[in-house]
């Protein structure tokens, strides 16, 4: 009789214990046959992309200033008004992205040579926060004139 009663108890246990765990967690959790190429190509569009804390900007001169104008309370040379035409990249961490025919004041880290108002370039710049941080500033580190 005790024989009986321990198959007894021990025969749920044993019958739980003969399942190979990883039967269960497939079971459980079914895969994904999805198809990551297949997915990438479709569901994600191109965005060009630039450096992080970079934009390259299609912009028109409006106007040079000859000596050092205010930008964020500090005096810079080599600023330029200008108007965004087109945002041609955008790279990511830029805090306050200007919008197409937006108008702002850029600084040139070099003395820009053979620009004038109407000149149409092509800049990349690089976003610096003003001391505040509720404004910023775009400082141009490389461009090419297109007209």
């Amino acid at each position: 009789m005790k024989s009986l009663l321990v198959i007894l108890v021990m025969l749920p246990y044993l019958a739980c214990n003969s399942l190979d765990p990883t039967t269960v967690e497939e079971e459980v959790m079914p895969s994904s046959n999805i198809d990551t190429e297949e997915v990438s190509e479709q569901d994600v569009p191109e965005i060009p992309s630039s450096n992080p804390g970079e934009v390259t900007f299609k912009l028109e001169i409006i106007e040079g200033y000859d000596s050092g104008k205010d930008i964020c309370d500090v005096s810079r040379e080599h600023v330029f008004l200008t108007e965004i035409m087109e945002i041609v990249e955008r790279g990511m961490g830029i805090t306050h992205m200007p919008r197409t025919k937006d108008r702002m004041l850029v600084n040139f880290v070099l003395e820009p040579k053979e620009l004038t108002a109407d000149s149409v370039v092509e800049a990349k710049a690089r976003e610096s926060l003003c001391l505040d941080t509720s404004k910023s500033y775009f400082t141009i580190i490389s461009y090419k004139i297109l007209e």
